[in-house]
């Protein structure tokens, strides 16, 4: 079961590091009677990688989980932006937190500043709820800022999602290794759930995970084009709302935990039908 890329699944592997588990990956892998992962890139990186058949795709979509339809909800007046960011850390150590402060600071000044509101959403040591409240402070940005522990499973975070009257969900990924530029995150799938626009950074993994229609992209690290994206869904309500019903009807059709769990018994299904080895 590779969820990620274990020879480049993190930037301070070394290149030591990294071959010896690729000869571990390649002896364990080439021997298994059957390998999953959670996306159609890591599938064909490792296919290419050990020369084994197709591994299965089996996706982390959340399961049980139940929004109302975005038409059914308020949209705020333009210039008004309510965002979701989540995740099991969401502190100053995530790669990418800081892009998205660093936007929100840049849509708060200027000629025509935007209402901008954050939640943020996950687990924070004391240590690291208090250097990214000092961050806050130094950007001027403790009234946009919500801090809020995780909640216990995606359906649950749909839901809070909802109750909280998110506009959109934030999904950052610096490239900083292969693993990174092929991940999934299931927050993006969370929050297409729960009938939210997604902004993520332009990565093969979020372009792959998000409908059409329903996100922008920006280059990791730019909080210029971060906060530009984020301004123009702030002054374009429309596009917005366009934005939550493609994400929501790509979600009810396509990001369905029930589909995936036929897949995943459906493997081992057959490998319980293959002939028992001789003892």
């Amino acid at each position: 079961d590779a969820h990620e890329l274990y020879t480049d699944e993190d930037p301070s592997l070394s290149s030591s590091e990294r071959l010896a588990r690729a000869v571990a990956e390649g002896h364990y892998i080439r021997g298994a009677a059957a390998t999953l992962t959670v996306n159609r890139l890591i599938a064909e990186d490792l296919q290419r990688r050990y020369q084994i058949t197709p591994p299965g795709v089996v996706r982390n979509l959340p399961n049980g989980a139940k929004a109302p339809s975005p038409l059914g909800r308020p949209l705020g007046a333009p210039g008004t932006l309510h965002l979701l960011y989540h995740g099991a850390h969401v502190g100053l150590d995530q790669h990418g937190t800081d892009d998205i402060l660093r936007a929100l600071a840049r849509l708060r000044r200027g000629p025509a500043p935007i209402a901008v509101q954050l939640t943020m959403r996950g687990g924070l040591s004391p240590a690291a709820e208090q250097a990214l409240r000092a961050r806050l402070a130094e950007l001027a940005l403790g009234d946009a800022v919500r801090l809020c522990p995780p909640v216990p499973g995606a359906a649950a975070l749909v839901e809070a999602a909802v109750a909280d009257g998110a506009d959109l969900g934030l999904a950052v990924h610096p490239p900083l290794c292969q693993s990174y530029h092929f991940t999934t995150s299931s927050k993006v799938y969370e929050y297409q759930a729960a009938g939210l626009a997604v902004c993520a950074t332009d990565l093969v993994g979020n372009r792959l995970a998000v409908a059409d229609g329903a996100g922008l992209f920006y280059p990791a690290g730019d909080d210029a084009q971060l906060a530009a994206c984020l301004r123009r869904l702030a002054e374009d309500r429309q596009l917005l709302r366009r934005m939550q019903c493609a994400a929501y009807a790509y979600a009810a059709t396509e990001l369905v935990w029930e589909r995936e769990r036929r897949h995943l018994l459906s493997i081992y299904e057959r490998l319980a039908a293959r002939p028992a080895a001789a003892s």
